[in-house]
């Protein structure tokens, strides 16, 4: 049974899972192809990471990787297609797509 900690924590069978202070969450649609946009605008610190989430209506593969990535050199992601990323700022991470307007969902925290 899970316990509460002091720490607003959770402690279960000697792991201590710490509760986010907050989330950051959202879609991003890319409005050209050829040209790597950043996830989100701003500086978006973040202590676990993101799921990025590519969008079940895209017809073709939207691309993840830092700015430099291309259709040549980013991971691909096929629609509803999914990956985790360990990093400390959403900012970090550029998309680029093989048809306009298409994107994915994100959360982290």
């Amino acid at each position: 049974m899970p316990i509460l900690g002091t720490t607003n924590s959770i402690l279960k069978s000697g792991l201590t899972i710490i509760n986010p202070a907050s989330i950051v969450f959202g879609h991003k649609t890319v409005a050209g192809t050829g040209t790597a946009e950043a996830l989100v605008a701003v500086s978006t610190p973040l202590k676990v990471g993101v799921t990025i989430k590519a969008l079940s209506t895209n017809t073709n593969p939207v691309w993840v990787g830092l700015s430099t990535t291309s259709v040549a050199t980013g991971f691909e992601l096929k629609a509803s297609e999914q990956i985790f990323i360990p990093i400390t700022d959403a900012q970090l991470i550029y998309l680029d797509v093989t048809t306009n307007g298409e994107g994915v969902s994100y959360i982290g925290n």
